[in-house]
C-alpha cells in the first residue's frame, strides 16, 4: 500500500513539472515583465555593436502572438531616412523555408511522398546530369541538402534583370549541376535542389509556384506586404518600396566600408532566395511554426513531424536538418534558416519545444553581429550548456587543409573549390585551433572542442558554429557543419599550392611578354633588330591567356552558356596538347644549345610547358561535359 501511494506521489510531481514547464513555455515572451526584460537586453546588445549598425530590425514572438518589434538605423544614411515597419527586406535564403512549407502541405494532401524518388514527379529524362543512376534521391534528400549535387555551373547569382529565365522548369533547367557525389555522402547547400523541389511543388499541385506561394502561405497568414516573384511582380506595394532601401556593407576597419545602393537581387533559381518583405510578414511567417492554431497545416502532427529530423550529423544522434529546417546549438537547440542577397540578410530562429522565436532583418550583406548574435539574448550560447567544457579536452588533432563539398567538385570549374571554400586549420593549443595559411592567421576565428567529435567555430563576430568531426569513407577527417561538409584530402593543400603556382607563372610570363613587347619597339626605333624564341614566346602566351581567362571568370558577373563551355573546354584541350608538343621541341632545341646556360633556359621553359598541361589535365579545365 505505501509503496502504491509512492509511485502515485512520484507520478503526481511527474505531471506537475511537465504541466509547469509548458505552462511557462506558453507564457515565455508573452508576460509584460518578460518582454520588457528582453527589450531591454536587446537594446543593450545592439548599443554594444552600434559602430558596425547599418539598419536592423527584430521580431520576438510566441505561440500566442508577436510579443516584441524594434527598428534600429537607417535604410538611406545619405539622406538620413530611418528604417521603419513599412521597410521591406530581402530574405535571401530563408525563402527556401517557403519551399519546405509548400511540400509538407502537399505531403499532408497525400500527394507527395517524401520518400519516393523525385523522377516520379518529374518529366521522363528531365534530370540530364545523374552520375548514381541506380540510386534513388527522395525529397528528403532535397530538404537535407544531400542528394550528391555540386554547385551550379551555369547559375549567375550576380544575374540582372534580363538574365532572369522565363518559368521555374527553364531555369531549373538551364542551371542543372553535376551529380558529383553518391546521395546521402556529403551535406552540400544546394540552391538548385530547392528550386527542383519548388518545381516539384508545381508539377503536383498545377500551379506556378508564385501563386502556390501566394495562395497556400501568404493569404492565409495575411503576409500581404511580401512578395516571391523575382521582379517583384505579385505585390506593387513591394515593388515600390524595396526602391526606398539602401544597403550597405560594414567592414572591420571604416575604409572597408562600401555604399551598394539599391542592390536589387534579381534570383535565377528565385524559390532559392527571392522573397522580399516587411518586418511583421516575416515575423508572422515565422510565429505559425510555434503557433497550434495554424493556418498552414489542416493537421498539428504535419506542422510537428516537420521538426522531426532528416538528416543526423554522422555517428550520432545529433539531428543536422528537419524537413529543411537547420539546426542551430545555442544554449538549446533551435531551428530556423538565415539569408543573404546582393544587400540584405535575415535569420529566422525558433525553439518548437518553449515555442518562442526571433526574426532579424538587415541591410547589410553577410552580417552576423545582429543575425546571429541576437539569438544568444533569448537562448544564450552552447557554451552555456551544462556538460560543455571549453578548457580544452584530450582529442585527435584535426588540423588539416579542408575543403568544403559545397562547391564545383568536377569539370572544368573545378579550380573555384581552392579559392571560396578552404578551411586551413592548425592546432594552437590544446583542443584549440586557428585558421592559419601557410603560417599567416586569417581572421579572428577560433576553434575548440566542447564535448566528444564536437567542435565550436567562433568567428569574433557574432557567429558560432557548431562542428561535427567525422571520417570519410576514404578515411579522410571531416569536419560537418550546419550546411554543408568539408573534407580534409590529403592532396588538397598541394593542389591549392600548385593553383597559387600555375596564377604566379600567369602573372611572370605577362611581365615577361610586356617586356619582351617594349625591347621590340626600343630596337625598332634604333632599326637594331632581336629576336625571341618562338617556342617560349607560345609558352609564355598560353599561361598568360588561361591566367587571364581564370581571373576573368573569378571577377565577373558573367557566365558560361553550355555552348561557350563546349568551345572552351575543346580550345583549352588544344591549348594543353599545344603545350605538350612545344615542351618537347623545347627539350629538343636545348640539345643544341650553344652554352651550358642557354641549355638550361630551355630546358626550364619546356618544362614550364610540360606544367601548364599537367595543370589543365589536373584541373580539368577541358572537361565540359561533368558541369
Amino acid at each position: 500500500m505505501k509503496r502504491n501511494i509512492w509511485i502515485f506521489i512520484i507520478i503526481t510531481l511527474f505531471l506537475v513539472l511537465l504541466s509547469s514547464e509548458n505552462s511557462y513555455a506558453k507564457e515565455l515572451y508573452n508576460r509584460d515583465e518578460d518582454i520588457k526584460k528582453i527589450e531591454i537586453n536587446i537594446d543593450e546588445y545592439v548599443e554594444k555593436y552600434k559602430e558596425g549598425l547599418v539598419s536592423c530590425q527584430i521580431a520576438v514572438f510566441n505561440g500566442d502572438r508577436i510579443s516584441l518589434k524594434k527598428t534600429y538605423g537607417y535604410k538611406n544614411i545619405k539622406n538620413k531616412v530611418l528604417a521603419d515597419f513599412d521597410t521591406v527586406y530581402d530574405w535571401g535564403s530563408s525563402s527556401k523555408l517557403l519551399v519546405w512549407v509548400s511540400v509538407m502541405q502537399l505531403y499532408e494532401e497525400g500527394k507527395i511522398d517524401l520518400d519516393e524518388d523525385i523522377r516520379v514527379y518529374l518529366p521522363d529524362g528531365f534530370l540530364k546530369k545523374i552520375r548514381y543512376k541506380d540510386e534513388k534521391i527522395t525529397i528528403r534528400n532535397l530538404m537535407s541538402h544531400n542528394a550528391g549535387f555540386q554547385e551550379s555551373f551555369y547559375e549567375n547569382q550576380l544575374a540582372n534583370e534580363d538574365q532572369l529565365y522565363s518559368n521555374l522548369e527553364e531555369a531549373v533547367k538551364s542551371c542543372e549541376p553535376y551529380q558529383a557525389y553518391h546521395v546521402g555522402e556529403y551535406t552540400a547547400y544546394s540552391n538548385w535542389g530547392t528550386a527542383l523541389a519548388a518545381l516539384i511543388v508545381e508539377n503536383v499541385s498545377k500551379e506556378d509556384y508564385i501563386s502556390y506561394v501566394n495562395n497556400h502561405i501568404f493569404k492565409p497568414l495575411n503576409m500581404s506586404h511580401t512578395s516571391i516573384d523575382p521582379k517583384l511582380l505579385d505585390n506593387d506595394y513591394v515593388k515600390d518600396k524595396r526602391n526606398d532601401l539602401y544597403c550597405y556593407y560594414r567592414g572591420e576597419k571604416i575604409e572597408d566600408n562600401q555604399d551598394l545602393g539599391i542592390a536589387r537581387s534579381y534570383v535565377q533559381l528565385y524559390p532559392a532566395g527571392a522573397c522580399v518583405g516587411t518586418l511583421h510578414d516575416f515575423a508572422t511567417f515565422g510565429q505559425a511554426f510555434v503557433s497550434k492554431e495554424n493556418p498552414l497545416f489542416k493537421k498539428e502532427e504535419t506542422r510537428r513531424e516537420m521538426f522531426e529530423p532528416t538528416s543526423h550529423y554522422t555517428d550520432s544522434n545529433i539531428s543536422k536538418n528537419c524537413h529543411g529546417l537547420w539546426t542551430l546549438e545555442y544554449g538549446v537547440q533551435v531551428l530556423g534558416h538565415a539569408g543573404n542577397t546582393m544587400g540584405c540578410s535575415s535569420n529566422l530562429v525558433f525553439d518548437p519545444k518553449s515555442n518562442t522565436g526571433i526574426v532579424i532583418m538587415t541591410n547589410e550583406p553577410g552580417e552576423t553581429i545582429f543575425n546571429y548574435g541576437l539569438p544568444k539574448v533569448l537562448y544564450g550560447s552552447i557554451t552555456d550548456r551544462k556538460g560543455i567544457d571549453t578548457s580544452g579536452i584530450s582529442s585527435d588533432d584535426i588540423s588539416g587543409f579542408y575543403i568544403q563539398k559545397r562547391n564545383i567538385s568536377e569539370g572544368m570549374g573545378k579550380f573555384q573549390q581552392y579559392f571560396g571554400g578552404i578551411l586551413p586549420i592548425k592546432k594552437a593549443a590544446k583542443d584549440k585551433y586557428s585558421l592559419n595559411l601557410f603560417g599567416f592567421s586569417i581572421g579572428d576565428t577560433n576553434i575548440f572542442k566542447i564535448g566528444k567529435n564536437s567542435y565550436l567555430m567562433d568567428n569574433g563576430n557574432g557567429l558560432e558554429m557548431f562542428m561535427h568531426k567525422s571520417k570519410t569513407k576514404a578515411n579522410d577527417n571531416r569536419l560537418e557543419m550546419m550546411s554543408t561538409d568539408y573534407v580534409a584530402h590529403k592532396s588538397n593543400k598541394s593542389m591549392f599550392l600548385f593553383l597559387c603556382i600555375a596564377i604566379l607563372l600567369g602573372i611572370i610570363s605577362l611581365i615577361l611578354l610586356v617586356g619582351k613587347f617594349i625591347i621590340l619597339i626600343f630596337k625598332n626605333i634604333k632599326n637594331n633588330t632581336v629576336n625571341f624564341n618562338k617556342n617560349i614566346n607560345l609558352t609564355q602566351i598560353l599561361w598568360v591567356t588561361i591566367t587571364v581567362g581564370i581571373v576573368f571568370y573569378l571577377a565577373s558577373d558573367k557566365v558560361f552558356t553550355p555552348k561557350n563551355a563546349v568551345i572552351t573546354g575543346i580550345v583549352i584541350a588544344v591549348m594543353g596538347l599545344v603545350s605538350l608538343i612545344n615542351g618537347l621541341k623545347l627539350f629538343m632545341i636545348s640539345a643544341n644549345g650553344k652554352s651550358r646556360k642557354e641549355k638550361i633556359y630551355f630546358i626550364f621553359w619546356g618544362f614550364i610547358s610540360f606544367v601548364f598541361t599537367i595543370f589543365v589535365i589536373l584541373f580539368k579545365l577541358y572537361n565540359f561535359w561533368n558541369i
